[in-house]
């Protein structure tokens, strides 16, 4: 960075732990005020929403989607706070936050010594799932987190920040299957996150599956890259029990003989998932921006 975007960055953490500063229960007094000005006044991506929870429920009555909306807005704010905590919160108290049920089963497949690829989505607070390193038995190094950097600078740097005291190592797309062969060719066993319910670029429109009533774009990278190194492919199953409180259960993936076999099951698990309470999951996100012939909707 040069010395502009390092001065934005320092001011950006300053910003942030001051915001992060007060307990959480004061964080949410404020994240529901915040999230009525961002979805009345501001108006935040309120077309994107609402475009996206009426192609994607369209099952679900008018009123009810208003709901889910209204309630996904102060999810999103939630989510904000929750992550700039990250910067002053104990691990103690985030343990206790993050319940994981079967949390001994990452360690059973690492004591085989099979490489694990994990598949979680944009739901709950996939901030605080880099808890997924306390249950791997491997060398920070060896448990990676694929990330796309952020456009600017500055930014990235903020948010490799506030991830760097996990136990887990950020790794940008574009580096993670040197990596990943890397670590493979050395002959030792890495596991390696996916959020894997974002749309590919522009230019990977390669794969397409129906998800939520749509046709929908998938990326196959974290398949491809676990088949070549014999992997265990696990989904992430994340609730939201109360504000602050999620539950966690791993769920292994077994190959059906299908192409894209396991970017595929992701799918049909993230839909679940989302089922359950849709308002948890990212319905900001332009997800279905692109159609088959690579144009804008």
């Amino acid at each position: 960075m040069d010395a502009a975007d390092k001065m934005k960055a320092q001011c950006a953490l300053w910003l942030l732990q001051l915001l992060a500063l007060p307990p959480l229960r004061v964080l949410y007094a404020i994240s529901t005020v915040m999230a009525w000005v961002l979805r009345v006044v501001v108006r935040y991506r309120r077309k994107v929403v609402r475009r996206n929870l009426e192609r994607a429920l369209p099952e679900v009555g008018k009123e009810r989607l208003r709901e889910i909306e209204l309630q996904f807005y102060i999810h999103l704010c939630d989510v904000f706070f929750e992550a700039i905590k990250m910067l002053y919160i104990s691990m103690d108290e985030l343990r206790r936050r993050v319940e994981f049920t079967n949390a001994p089963l990452m360690a059973d497949l690492a004591s085989r010594g099979n490489s694990v690829i994990l598949y979680l989505g944009h739901y709950g607070n996939w901030e605080w799932l880099q808890l997924i390193g306390d249950h791997v038995p491997l060398p920070k190094s060896h448990k990676m987190e694929v990330y796309r950097p952020m456009h600017y600078d500055w930014i990235d740097f903020v948010v490799r920040h506030i991830r760097d005291r996990f136990d887990t190592t950020l790794v940008a797309q574009d580096a993670v299957v040197r990596q990943a062969l890397g670590f493979h060719h050395a002959g030792e066993p890495f596991a390696c996150a996916f959020i894997n319910d974002q749309r590919p670029n522009s230019y990977n429109l390669r794969h397409w599956a129906e998800f939520l009533h749509q046709d929908t774009a998938i990326s196959t990278g974290g398949e491809r890259i676990g088949r070549k190194v014999g992997a265990t492919f696990v989904y992430v199953d994340v609730e939201k029990v109360d504000r602050g409180r999620y539950r966690v259960t791993y769920v292994p993936m077994e190959d059906d003989g299908r192409e894209n076999s396991y970017s595929l099951q992701f799918l049909g698990l993230m839909e679940t998932t989302i089922r359950r309470a849709p308002q948890y999951w990212l319905w900001s996100h332009d997800r279905w921006r692109f159609t088959r012939d690579r144009q804008h909707d």
